[in-house]
């Protein structure tokens, strides 16, 4: 599996997004069942011009698989990350976690992010604060 990222182009990308975040079993920030396309492209154009905030869009294998978005948190080296799927994925689906790591991995590649600190919706299964200790020790198996 190959995990490949771009930045968010809010006009190209506003039709896939407004499919996720419209899709009944969106939950959470992300949860738009009403949102027109205009209303998520202007959301979209509205990270894009944001200096604080970044819109990744994720690839897995070349395909669009998830949404991210960055944004400064208070600490210093902190990084704020909000994650999303597509809900029609399958739930459990243990490609999930390579996802994450690649993801953790890409933000843990700027020397300056020493935590990622992870907005999680009640329903999903990235919940906490990872740092680049902890994030590192326990993918490479070295702690629970």
């Amino acid at each position: 599996m190959s995990v490949t990222f771009r930045a968010l182009d809010p006009l190209r990308d506003a039709e896939l997004v407004h499919g996720w975040v419209t899709h009944p079993r969106t939950t959470g920030r992300w949860m738009a069942r009403d949102a027109k396309l205009v209303d998520v492209e202007r959301a979209c154009m509205r990270m894009a011009a944001d200096e604080h905030r970044r819109g990744v869009l994720g690839l897995r294998d070349g395909e669009p698989a998830f949404l991210m978005e960055t944004f400064e948190e208070a600490g210093p080296g902190d990084l704020g990350l909000r994650f999303l799927t597509p809900p029609t994925r399958t739930p459990g689906d243990p490609s999930a976690r390579s996802v994450l790591t690649a993801v953790l991995a890409h933000l843990f590649e700027d020397p300056a992010v020493g935590r990622v600190v992870v907005e999680a919706d009640v329903d999903t299964a990235v919940l906490g604060v990872c740092t680049r200790e902890q994030f590192f020790a326990t993918t490479t198996g070295v702690a629970a």
